[in-house]
């Protein structure tokens, strides 16, 4: 135990338990107290070698999402069914993302992605331009292509759409410019700041969204109708623009 950032001691030494521990607290009412697990920055450097209870968490719950996607891992799949959408992969591994009929719109998430920590860059190259919601979406995220209901249509994702120029997230909000076919657009999150922006020819367009709440982590989703055909990279293959500094890529 430390108090005050000092070493008070080891009152337990040789512990066994079965299994696993867990943090618990026993209290009286009066008492009153706040728990960082390390959501927040320590008040005391933590010791040599150990690390935050979240960071736990978080890598257990990145291994257990990576587990669920099985075979599916690292792959974009629509959120039900085939969802009227073809993903198509190419020997690079970069896939086009083609919707076949009206009035779909359906959404595809990369599977067995979530990202906890870090700054982290894709792109997508618009082969047709048109509409699309293209973005981020959190573990509570719930698209339905009947519905209209798409990435940024909820407040568990956050989606960029250069056809009516904004951002999409739980409502319309003006951002970016106009896109057009051939354009490039890079997708990037900075988890640790809960920040995302974008970039169109790899001129940036800035901060799309601050402050984000999301649950566990986020992933890559694309929501697009039939207007709209896009190539995505993931970093399997050369980025057409330069990754911006400090992040990494997906793949």
């Amino acid at each position: 135990y430390y108090l005050n950032g000092v070493l008070v001691g080891a009152p337990f030494q040789n512990v066994t338990f079965k299994q696993h521990i867990i943090p618990a607290i026993s209290f009286e009412s009066a008492f009153q107290f706040r728990v960082n697990f390390g959501m927040r920055p320590w008040r005391h450097v933590a010791p040599d070698g150990s690390r935050s209870i979240r960071s736990w968490a978080r890598n257990k719950m990145q291994q257990i999402h990576a587990l669920n996607a099985g075979a599916l891992f690292g792959k974009l799949k629509p959120t039900t069914g085939d969802a009227k959408m073809s993903i198509k992969y190419h020997k690079d591994n970069t896939v086009d993302v083609i919707v076949n009929t009206r009035p779909a719109f359906p959404t595809a998430v990369l599977q067995g992605c979530l990202l906890t920590s870090g700054k982290w860059y894709w792109e997508y190259k618009l082969k047709r331009a048109g509409i699309a919601q293209i973005g981020w979406c959190d573990l509570h995220f719930y698209a339905s292509s009947g519905d209209g209901v798409g990435v940024g249509d909820d407040k568990h994702s956050w989606g960029y759409d250069g056809q009516r120029i904004c951002l999409w997230f739980n409502g319309q909000h003006p951002y970016g410019k106009m896109w057009k076919t051939g354009d490039i657009i890079g997708v990037g999150v900075d988890i640790d700041s809960r920040s995302c922006r974008f970039w169109q020819n790899g001129d940036p367009l800035g901060a799309a969204a601050e402050n984000m709440e999301f649950i566990g982590g986020l992933a890559p989703g694309i929501t697009l109708n039939n207007s709209c055909t896009v190539t995505v990279n993931f970093g399997t293959a050369p980025f057409a623009q330069a990754c911006p500094p400090g992040y990494l890529s997906i793949a």
